[in-house]
């Protein structure tokens, strides 16, 4: 987003490698600008779209998350919610209500 240092994948390959995950494991999708964007260009990197593929994200983002990912050729998305802080969740929430209206009038 605006403002922000480096990509998003970069900082997700980050945490992971401070967790212990081998960077040759870790493939990064590094030019999307947006959720439904990130889903297309990942599927491009799996060979087989009925491969198992986890949507990692907050708890008030994984539901559109998934329905993306449907849209984007993923055969069965498993949905993999990660809390957020109790303050904001809230405002994120109702933010997100409107983001699924959106998607549901563009009937993904």
């Amino acid at each position: 987003g605006k403002g922000e240092e480096v990509t998003e994948a970069y900082a997700m390959a980050q945490y992971l490698e401070n967790a212990g995950i081998d960077r040759g494991r870790i493939v990064q999708e590094d030019v999307s600008v947006n959720t439904l964007e990130n889903l297309k260009f990942s599927g491009k990197l799996i060979e087989d779209a009925d491969t198992p593929v986890g949507i990692v994200s907050n708890n008030f983002h994984v539901y559109r998350g998934c329905r993306y990912a449907k849209h984007a050729g993923f055969k069965n998305p498993f949905p993999i919610a990660a809390s957020c802080h109790p303050l904001l969740f809230p405002n994120y929430f109702v933010r997100e209500c409107f983001a699924v209206w959106k998607l549901w009038l563009k009937k993904y």
